[in-house]
């Protein structure tokens, strides 16, 4: 048996095995990428974000507008704080009952809910020891402020709401 012979199975073998090293390494790198990328949306999503101005009762605020079904499914997730003065306005294109989560919002937060008629129809406390909030009604658009802002402010059922343009 000549001795050539006996290497082919040993070289495929070791190719085999470069190729399993090659597609491991390719795996890790993949999964390197993603989490770095999903590690970085919060803040692609704040310098993408599109900001107007908003009044609630007698108050102007400047609000990251959640006007797409994503950015409404992320909300404030990712932030630390909002600064006084700001919040988030999700804006409904067709008005319906709906129902806020703290998910990964590490502030406490006041969810002001805005009827049809621009009008607050009721104000919620989200924190961590209450989770979820739902509105009464339809509402065409919700405020997410800090804590104690619509109180503050004295924003309440009835105050009038100005969206924006």
């Amino acid at each position: 048996m000549d001795a050539s012979n006996e290497n082919v199975p040993a070289a495929r073998e070791g190719q085999q095995r470069r190729r399993l090293l090659a597609a491991a390494v390719l795996a890790i790198v993949i999964v390197a990428f993603c989490a770095a990328v999903l590690a970085a949306w919060p803040a692609i999503q704040i310098a993408t974000e599109r900001t107007a101005q908003v009044r609630l009762g007698a108050s102007e605020l400047v609000v990251a507008l959640a006007d797409t079904e994503a950015r409404r499914s992320w909300g404030l997730q990712g932030r630390r704080a909002l600064s006084p003065g700001t919040g988030m306005v999700f804006v409904f294109p067709d008005p319906m009952p709906v129902t806020f989560a703290t998910k990964s919002v590490a502030f406490p937060l006041d969810v002001v809910f805005i009827g049809p008629d621009r009008r607050v129809t009721g104000v919620a406390r989200l924190d961590h020891s209450e989770t979820l909030a739902s509105s009464q009604g339809d509402v065409g658009w919700v405020v997410e402020v800090p804590a104690g802002w619509a109180e503050g402010h004295a924003v309440g059922v009835g105050s009038p709401f100005v969206p924006p343009r």
